[in-house]
């Protein structure tokens, strides 16, 4: 399996604060793969209040970054 963490952080840009999924793994074939679905379901599911509201995604020295909306809760 893998392990991701997340940070609420505030982009400067537009003042509102975020969560940044960042995954601790670096991405391999398989790992790719992995995280490439997880951002395409985010996109394909659109809105819905039951669901996460996606923003952005990103790679950066080689670990997968997802901007998605803050949520104050854990489950």
């Amino acid at each position: 399996g893998n392990f991701s963490y997340v940070y609420k952080v505030l982009k400067r840009l537009d003042g509102c604060l975020y969560d940044v999924k960042y995954s601790n793994w670096h991405l391999l074939n398989e790992g790719d793969r992995k995280a490439l679905r997880e951002v395409q379901a985010l996109l394909c599911l659109g809105c819905h209040e039951n669901v996460v509201h996606f923003f952005f995604s990103w790679f950066e020295n080689d670990f997968l970054y997802i901007q998605m909306e803050l949520c104050e809760m854990n489950l």
